[in-house]
């Protein structure tokens, strides 16, 4: 058994990419982009609860669906790394590239499908770009929640 808790990780505050927010300009959706120890999956909802060192983006986002305007959070687990500049912009802007996939893919439509809508429900990467999802995944939110349409 290995004597290391393996649920723990730890690395020092991510002082590089706490400054390299303050001075980044970000596409004009993005309201606000801060880090914050929180819970990102609740429990009730995942069946088991993660957390830790997070970035938040909040975005102003016009929804595809026909809800009207609403502020968004991508929400991204921050490595517990010793990485340099460098490497925290290239991880910055992955992220920042994340969350516009997930919006383009909220966004793409064929007539009324929407083929490549992030799947939002518990234990889903919103992230990926899945080519194929049933109709209930794209329906089902992320607390598990099944919506009448895309979640």
């Amino acid at each position: 058994m290995n004597a290391l808790n393996t649920n723990i990780q730890y690395g020092p505050w991510p002082t590089m990419l706490e400054e390299m927010l303050e001075i980044t300009q970000f596409p004009p959706e993005v309201q606000a982009a801060y880090l914050r120890d929180m819970v990102r999956d609740p429990k009730k909802s995942h069946g088991g609860e993660a957390g830790g060192l997070s970035l938040v983006l909040e975005c102003s986002d016009t929804d595809a669906y026909g809800k009207g305007t609403r502020r968004v959070a991508h929400i991204f687990p921050v490595p517990a790394a010793t990485f340099n500049r460098e490497a925290w912009m290239r991880w910055l802007f992955d992220r920042v590239a994340d969350m516009r996939l997930h919006e383009l893919m909220e966004y793409f439509t064929v007539g009324d499908e929407h083929p490549f809508a992030p799947l939002h429900g518990p234990g889903d990467n919103p992230y990926v770009v899945h080519v194929a999802s049933s109709d209930l995944q794209r329906r089902t939110a992320y607390t598990g929640e099944v919506k009448d349409g895309p979640a």
